[in-house]
């Protein structure tokens, strides 16, 4: 068996393995963060990768490299967040063309039906039409920040928003504040950012009612779990940038997550994605003590025989046509490690 297992890991020192990272099946008119794929793309991308790729879930890569027997080029799909339009949009087209592909749920999203905070915020920065012109709050994050213009959207504004991308410098005093509430949010506890946002709307004068509830129900993550072409994993209880917190809170974050799917029936994969890719060594360690086979980060490369099973790597995909799609296929596969 031993000497089998080193002849597989031999005869295939080339294969690499591309983990795609999906989000929302969307147009949006603004994603700073390009986590949205229009419907039509999707379906060319699902179509391509069907004709031209070996197309394997996420529990037989993981098998794969357990075994030392990662087949040759391999490509699996994943989304994160659990996005209503997973379920509308996604799976019957993921069904069609009977490709595999894993939901990573962060269960208290479920539960609770909350708004993600990242997509609340993009409708706060970009399509409030007047902001009040101070932001301050207070204890424990004395945070404040003063516009000296942008407070008001106009025509100009509303266009370079829609064009602008989180990676890149603010192109408005809007995108600059969006980009450090961004880093304040992410860094603390679900419950003190529904206070942060329960501040945030009220300095906005507007209704956190008013912003879009796209989330999975229990009821469509049922019935998702029992496609035969979906498997649910794990992607924390509150989607907690796990990295920042200490091994406890890390710990409690996972266990909740897996306990989550018992209590709601969910035959889940013990298999974890890290929220925004963020994990320390800390994470790494605790990962493997609370049972789980493998995890998926967000760092854009390929999987290989070697890749530590804690921290495989995943590439987001944008929203490209057809052609282009091929084309950064061809470059992800092109990366070393």
């Amino acid at each position: 068996m031993l000497m089998q297992r080193l002849f597989n890991s031999l005869s295939r020192p080339g294969a690499r393995a591309l983990v795609l990272m999906y989000h929302r099946i969307h147009s949006p008119i603004y994603d700073p963060w390009q986590l949205s794929v229009s419907p039509g793309n999707f379906r060319d991308h699902i179509s391509h990768l069907r004709s031209n790729y070996n197309v394997i879930s996420v529990t037989s890569l993981i098998g794969q490299l357990k075994t030392n027997s990662l087949t040759q080029d391999p490509v699996c799909i994943t989304f994160d967040d659990a996005y209503e339009c997973n379920f509308e949009i996604a799976k019957p087209i993921l069904e069609e063309f009977s490709c595999p592909a894993t939901f990573f749920v962060p269960s208290r999203f479920i539960n609770e039906q909350k708004v993600f905070w990242w997509d609340a915020l993009v409708d706060l920065a970009f399509t409030t039409p007047v902001l009040p012109e101070v932001l301050k709050i207070n204890s424990p994050f004395n945070f404040q920040f003063q516009f000296q213009e942008h407070a008001a959207l106009n025509a100009e504004l509303v266009e370079k928003h829609r064009l602008w991308r989180g990676g890149e410098d603010p192109v408005s005093e809007r995108c600059k504040l969006f980009l450090e509430l961004n880093d304040l949010i992410k860094s603390v506890q679900f419950e003190m950012q529904e206070q942060i946002l329960n501040v945030l709307f009220d300095w906005a004068n507007i209704s956190c009612q008013n912003v879009e509830r796209n989330i999975m129900s229990r009821e469509q993550l049922v019935i998702s779990s029992q496609s035969p072409v979906i498997s649910i994993g794990l992607h924390t209880d509150s989607h907690l940038a796990l990295g920042l917190h200490s091994a406890n809170i890390q710990e409690n974050e996972i266990v909740k997550n897996q306990k989550s799917f018992r209590e709601m029936g969910i035959p889940g994969i013990n298999v974890l994605a890290y929220p925004y890719g963020n994990y320390n060594d800390t994470t790494l360690k605790l990962t493997e003590n609370c049972g789980i086979a493998a995890a998926f980060t967000t760092d854009p490369v390929a999987v290989t025989q070697r890749s530590n099973h804690y921290r495989l790597g995943r590439f987001l995909v944008p929203d490209l046509n057809s052609n282009n799609f091929k084309k950064q296929l061809t470059e992800w596969a092109k990366q070393k490690n």
